[in-house]
């Protein structure tokens, strides 16, 4: 059943001017009751018609005072009509689908509520078009084949099986409680009976077949009028007559339809109303609406509309209209799960499922709806220290480590954690009713003080009034559930939610193809009109295709095209002008405009040599170069010059200025990282931690046994990688690379030792004053990874995991490579040796540093000095650019140098 069945009752009205039009007949046909109307009902598509119908209900009736009809629309009408029985919720209609799913181990557990969610939706539609399902499956399974075109294979008897027999638990269940689809039929059939007074409905667009009985009953007892757009009719309407002549089939060609309308119509009516753009790729089609919609404001246009079928291209311009203080009205709203109140929420879920991963908890605490009852200083200190806590001590995950760490460091964290503890404690196990795990979140987020930030907070308010209504309507739904069951479900409600930012009045408004039914724009940019937008794409059902549906009296897509189409078209009429703007290019690949703009940009090239394409000059998107990229050179102020430089500073100042003067003097350093994996470097400092320990409890290993040597040396290495390889199983083919190592680097200790030398000390933290020219000092730090003593003969030893022959290189030039002359001025007395050791998998190897080393040492010194104090004196501090120095440099991104280096 459609409107087609209530063309007894049905006027049309020119699109343009719709509400004008049907305002005026309203009022003709009782002028005898101004001004007072309060005794009719007026139907309208939406909320957003009724201030515009009443403004022309005013100007039709010619009064400064007039009582206005009931202005709604038909669900909310039928809303005011009471029921007797109670209803049942949406989540216990999933809850008892969910149910008879898995109690016939039907789908994966993963899927079961979105499939218990389309289960619904297939219900509602077959309840609002009066379909009855056969009572016997086995002539439902028929009927699908039949119409399916297909023999009766186990899939086709199971979707048979699958909807029929849940069909039957829906309804036998909720016979006595009507879920929100029954009782809207039941509410339409008691407004119908009761029908309060004469009814004018005005473009409503398609309406279900409960929807047009209730009318056809009502215009029983009341009198019913209906307001239909002539829409994609050749009336006397231009614009509709050139759509219609593109858009709806006929026997003659394009060609002749095209030649009729310039006869007809020698200017085009598109010619000042619409125009196409393809745009190169996402940002310029934000770029183009963006510079559009500006041009449109600084004119003074008061109404204007973004219509939006390309969601991503919207994100963009929306950033771009905030980033020019532009606020926009945004009635399409987002999913309630991209809020940050949501995330919130999810994130916790997600903390407890990683047990406590150190990323997603750093992530979590940085939130300001964390312990919002904390003062914000207080919570961004202790957040700080827990992170380089986690950092310090490569801390991966566990909540119990991070409080252990916490407690034995005095952490300000500690208390933080305890309450993350005592919030975890919450989440037990085993099942439990929904209700009881939404009374759980709900303790949560008392617990870690969110409640009261959400509360504060547009999306979290509506976050909260959710799960309360959801906390309330699972006190009905039996069963229990796991975990991860109502997780789940969760995350559907979340998805199946839309957030509105209702505090913004702005003459720009964001909204959808459907909502500008009736409505005049000043302006209209319509955002998304390539072929794979417009028209859109149905949203996907597991049941049933094209041939089903029309053998069900369902609606198909292509009475959902006709709808979209009519709604475009009445855009076209009801807007002064349109942009209509598509991407050309997505990911390399070309994208044609909709198959609707096309033919119409065909008709209207045909017609009046005009392709409708935009033509006016835009902005370039990036602003032109002026020439190359200047190569980075800054100057310090005395007091930005460091105080403090270590010999990892002294190298990187040597290899490229500007990188020491980003990490050190602008702070940009890597943070060291949490590793769950090893990688070369980490095993070089676990290496250091091993050796640190055996010399220090053994400084001198030929009191040993060899056996007990080994023995010793490998009990302490499997302490160091104990919780290393509790972090990650591919950990042990570190330890196994060191193992294979160690016997050898035992033999060469005592070879080492049999020439004298004895393990001094390890890991010696030391620093030294040095006196710049101008009367201030600068202090050179390190730590010395060894020192070895042979009666007065001092060696400075550094472990390295690398190749021998790269380090021979490095020491190969002078002053090229300062770690060692450095580690020998920080030794503080006369050094005899300096030398890496080289623990590879052939065996310990000793590079030595092949010059003397004091000289090399007081000239590295002389010359630490010399550069400090140009700086200070406002030396610049250059890049470089040598290949060698920027392979690996993290502050490629800052200085630039491709641009500087390529360009002329």
């Amino acid at each position: 059943m459609t409107l087609d069945a209530l063309s007894a009752h049905t006027e049309t009205v020119p699109p343009a001017a719709a509400l004008e039009e049907a305002a005026q007949r309203l009022i003709a046909q009782h002028a005898d009751a101004l001004p007072d109307l309060s005794g009719l009902i007026v139907l309208l598509p939406s909320l957003h018609a009724v201030a515009p119908f009443a403004r022309a209900l005013a100007q039709a009736a010619g009064r400064s005072t007039l009582i206005l009809p009931r202005l709604t629309t038909l669900p909310q009408l039928a809303a005011q009509m009471p029921l007797l029985q109670p209803t049942t919720s949406e989540l216990e209609r999933q809850g008892l689908l969910y149910g008879a799913l898995r109690e016939r181990g039907w789908l994966r557990e993963q899927d079961r509520w979105s499939m218990a969610r389309a289960l619904m939706s297939l219900f509602d539609e077959l309840t609002l078009h009066r379909v009855a399902l056969p009572e016997d499956e086995a002539d439902f399974a028929r009927r699908l084949a039949a119409a399916y075109g297909a023999r009766e294979g186990p899939s086709l008897r199971f979707e048979a099986r699958l909807v029929h027999s849940l069909w039957q638990v829906h309804n036998a269940v909720l016979a006595d409680r009507p879920d929100a689809t029954a009782a809207y039929v039941l509410r339409l059939s008691r407004l119908a009976r009761e029908a309060p007074a004469p009814l004018y409905a005005v473009g409503l667009g398609q309406l279900a077949p409960v929807e047009v009985e209730c009318l056809l009953r009502y215009a029983e007892r009341q009198p019913v009028r209906v307001f239909a757009p002539a829409l994609l009719e050749a009336s006397k309407d231009p614009v509709q007559e050139v759509l219609a002549a593109a858009w709806m089939a006929g026997p003659d060609t394009l060609g002749e339809r095209a030649l009729r309308l310039r006869e007809r119509h020698p200017a085009s009516p598109l010619a000042n109303r619409l125009r196409l753009s393809a745009a190169h790729g996402l940002e310029q089609a934000a770029q183009l609406a963006e510079h559009k919609l500006r041009r449109w404001l600084a004119e003074g246009r008061q109404s204007i509309a973004i219509v939006a079928q390309d969601r991503l291209a919207a994100r963009r311009l929306r950033a771009l209209l905030e980033r020019c203080d532009i606020l926009v009205s945004d009635e399409t709203g987002w999913t309630l799960s991209t809020a940050a109140a949501a995330s919130v929420v999810m994130r916790w879920l997600d903390l407890m499922a990683s047990d406590f991963h150190h990323r997603e908890l750093l992530d979590f605490l940085k939130s300001p709806l964390i312990f919002s009852d904390v003062p914000a200083p207080a919570r961004r200190e202790a957040v700080y220290e827990l992170e380089r806590l986690i950092r310090s001590r490569n801390l991966v995950s566990r909540l119990a480590h991070y409080r252990i760490a916490a407690r034995e460091t005095g952490s300000t964290s500690l208390a933080l954690l305890d309450r993350l503890e005592a919030a975890r404690r919450l989440w037990p196990r085993e099942a439990k009713p929904l209700a009881d795990w939404f009374a759980t979140l709900r303790q949560t987020l008392d617990g870690l003080g969110i409640t009261q930030a959400l509360r504060a907070d547009l999306a979290g308010a509506q976050l909260f009034a959710l799960l309360a209504t959801l906390e309330e309507d699972a006190q009905k739904t039996p069963g229990r559930f796991h975990l991860a069951e109502w997780r789940r479900l969760l995350d559907e409600a979340l998805e199946a939610t839309t957030f509105r930012d209702a505090s913004i009045d702005s003459p720009v408004v964001f909204t959808h193809l459907a909502a500008t039914r009736l409505r005049r724009f000043d302006g209209v940019i319509l955002l998304g009109a390539g072929a794979e937008e417009l028209p859109s794409r149905p949203e996907g059902s597991p049941f049933f295709n094209e041939a089903v549906r029309a053998e069900l009296m369902l609606p198909t897509r292509r009475q959902t095209l006709e709808s979209q189409r009519k709604d475009l078209a009445g855009l076209l009429s009801g807007a002064n002008e349109v942009l209509a703007i598509w991407q050309s290019e997505k990911d390399g690949e070309t994208h044609l405009p909709s198959p609707w703009f096309d033919v119409l940009a065909t008709l209207h090239e045909m017609a009046w040599g005009d392709d409708l394409a935009l033509r006016e000059e835009l902005r370039p998107i990036s602003p032109p170069r002026s020439g190359a990229t200047p190569r980075p050179a800054p100057r310090l102020a005395p007091a930005q010059v460091p105080t403090r430089i270590s010999a990892s500073g002294y190298n990187s100042l040597l290899a490229c200025p500007y990188q020491y003067f980003a990490r050190h003097v602008l702070g940009l350093n890597e943070e060291d990282e949490v590793t769950v994996e090893m990688e070369k470097q980490d095993f070089g400092q676990v290496v250091h931690r091993i050796l640190a320990r055996f010399h220090a409890r053994h400084p001198v290993i030929t009191r040993l046994g060899e056996e007990e040597a080994e023995r010793i040396l490998r009990a302490i290495t499997e302490e160091v990688f104990a919780p290393l390889l509790a972090q990650n199983y591919l950990n042990h083919a570190w330890k196994l690379a060191w193992e294979a190592v160690l016997p050898d680097y035992l033999a060469w200790q005592r070879s080492r030792e049999q020439n004298d030398w004895r393990v001094a000390g390890q890991e010696i933290a030391r620093r030294r004053r040095l006196a710049l020219d101008d009367g201030t000092a600068v202090e050179l730090v390190g730590t010395l990874d060894r020192l070895d003593r042979a009666d007065d003969r001092l060696a400075v030893l550094d472990y390295k995991t690398g190749d021998p022959s790269r380090l021979r290189k490095r020491l190969k030039d002078a002053g090229e490579d300062v770690q060692l002359p450095v580690y020998a001025l920080l030794a503080g007395e006369q050094v005899a040796e300096a030398a890496y050791i080289v623990l590879a998998k052939e065996g310990p190897t000793l590079v030595p540093f092949a010059r003397d080393i004091a000289s090399e040492a007081a000239l590295v010194e002389a010359r630490l000095v010399n550069i400090l104090g140009n700086l200070r004196a406002g030396a610049p501090l250059p890049a470089h650019g040598r290949e060698e120095s920027c392979r690996h440099c993290e502050m490629a991104g800052l200085c630039r140098r491709a641009f500087w280096e390529t360009l002329p």
